[in-house]
């Protein structure tokens, strides 16, 4: 079983204000090819960024959290982000992102499918699209790279 950073050995990077950053299609070509398999589970933070020659673009709301925890407990987590009483009472949108972009692991490893399902939902965002328009004029996903924390 490989850690997430012995696969980030493989996948396109580039050097940015002195910072690097991995490219999104990469990943998603590289893990593609493990579906079923399982990443050592750790904690991690997977940011996001649209790197173009006018800057980059910090998507913070679209990070991928991955804890490890004693107990697995979602469902408080969002309540608590949100200052919601019930889950029914947080918008369908924002909703639908928490859950595809936090996930808490007690004894298990992280699924492979979980990371190919946060990149697709990403790389699928309308409203990400639309917000990269709005500042480089057009949306290109080979411009969607991340750091690792």
């Amino acid at each position: 079983m490989k850690k997430i950073r012995e696969i980030l050995d493989f996948v396109s990077e580039i050097e940015f204000s002195k910072c690097l950053y991995y490219q999104f299609l990469s990943l998603n070509s590289i893990l593609s090819s493990m579906k079923g398999e399982k990443i050592e589970k750790e904690d991690m933070i997977l940011t996001p960024y649209y790197i173009c020659d006018k800057g980059i673009l910090e998507i913070y709301d679209y990070e991928l959290n991955v804890r490890v925890v004693e107990n697995v407990d979602t469902k408080s987590y969002f309540l608590k982000k949100t200052g919601k009483a019930t889950l029914d009472e947080i918008d369908g949108e924002i909703l639908e992102k928490m859950k595809r972009c936090y996930v808490e692991l007690k004894t298990e490893n992280l699924d492979v499918d979980v990371i190919l399902g946060y990149i697709e939902f990403v790389l699928g965002s309308k409203e990400l699209k639309d917000r990269v328009e709005k500042i480089d004029g057009i949306y290109n996903c080979e411009k969607l790279f991340f750091e690792l924390y």
